[in-house]
């Protein structure tokens, strides 16, 4: 009887399990893009306005302290960011157990963008979708996502990867459109730490050829998102802007432009993730410019800022949302970064104005939007 009793339970819990995976799976499935949606931009008469952002919106009950105030800056992102540009990357707006990225998406259709998100995938594959949300008010001719494998640490918990959109911006011109969100930096130092920087090396690579692949000599790129590289070297302190290099950001931009990376540096032979000599990089080189480098001179903050008080103080910038062990790291995390058209006179869009916004706030227990600066753009 006690073996049938426990038979009976061990069904009933599986069964619940069940029902539970089904209904998740029935309520927060991924939303079907729109079958046909109308441009609300169709040409550079006025100049594009482009954002990526980082807006800190993860899962129910993940949150640095007390309190991550999800639905309030919400609010503050569909009624005075979503109306004011043309194309936006956003990051780390998670799907999973909730519906806030529904609702962004709800607004953003309205407004009249086209999008594409990450793939939401069900409790059993124990992992949250990837976060990313890429609009655009311009026709989209081609749209394509990327996961990349698992990564490390508590990243193994979500699908991490990329979006692209190939959007027409006025019947000649045409513009990729790329984001994504990298493996992030959990240890200290060690093989922990080397894993980190590996697995976020792999994952640049397979972003590479992903924009490869789904691009062609002609047309420009841009790609935006966190790439969780800290750019700056801070070879002085934190309050000294950062004109040189770190060799996290060496790396990233020397395996982003085919090059890949001496494997020296983690005590291997040879060359790793360079571009493959098959051929089918010919013609097609993704050189990459760093717009933020070049709009400032430095390796600006975009995560980690700190500000002066009247007396001359050093104090965080903000502390509601980022960790306590990451204020005033004045870290350069955040990316835009361009590659022209290869093919002489194939293109005439031009990328100006790049621009740190801060999205500050008054009147409520957070100062900012978000743990992170968003990177803004014009394109004429």
């Amino acid at each position: 009887m006690a073996l049938r009793a426990l038979g009976y339970l061990l069904l009933s819990i599986l069964g619940l399990l069940l029902i539970i995976c089904i209904l998740y799976a029935v309520v927060f499935q991924t939303p079907k893009r729109p079958t046909a949606v109308t441009p609300t931009r169709t040409n550079l008469t006025t100049p594009a306005r482009v954002l990526t952002f980082n807006i800190f919106m993860r899962p129910p009950g993940v949150h640095n302290n007390a309190d991550d105030y999800k639905d309030e800056r919400l609010a503050y992102i569909l009624n005075d960011i979503l109306p004011n540009y043309d194309i936006i990357a956003l990051q780390e707006a998670f799907a999973f157990g909730n519906h806030r990225v529904d609702r962004l998406i709800d607004t953003a259709l309205d407004l009249g963008f086209d999008y594409i998100s990450s793939v939401r995938h069900g409790p059993w594959s124990l992992a949250s979708d990837g976060g990313l949300v890429l609009l655009s008010r311009f026709k989209v001719l081609q749209a394509d996502t990327l996961e990349y494998p698992r990564g490390q640490h508590s990243d193994w918990l979500a699908f991490k990867g990329a979006l692209h959109l190939l959007v027409d911006l006025d019947g000649t011109s045409h513009l990729h459109v790329y984001t994504t969100h990298t493996q992030a930096s959990y240890g200290g130092h060690g093989e922990r730490t080397k894993a980190d920087i590996l697995t976020r090396l792999d994952q640049f690579s397979r972003f590479r050829q992903f924009m490869v692949q789904t691009s062609a000599p002609g047309t420009p790129l841009l790609a935006l998102g966190d790439f969780n590289i800290d750019s700056a070297a801070h070879d002085g302190d934190n309050t000294s802007p950062s004109t040189n290099s770190s060799l996290a950001y060496t790396m990233m931009m020397d395996v982003l432009n085919g090059k890949g990376v001496d494997g020296a540096y983690f005590g291997m032979d040879g060359w790793l993730l360079a571009a493959p000599d098959d051929g089918s990089n010919a013609g097609h080189p993704l050189e990459w410019i760093d717009m933020l480098y070049e709009r400032y001179g430095y390796h600006p903050v975009t995560f980690g800022d700190y500000r002066r008080t009247d007396n001359g103080t050093l104090v965080p910038a903000e502390t509601a949302l980022t960790q306590a062990q990451q204020v005033m790291t004045a870290q350069s995390i955040d990316q835009l970064l361009w590659s022209p058209s290869s093919v002489p006179n194939a293109s005439h869009v031009t990328l100006s104005a790049v621009t740190i916004e801060r999205f500050l706030v008054d009147h409520e227990p957070f100062t900012q939007l978000s743990d992170h600066y968003g990177v803004s753009c014009e394109l004429t």
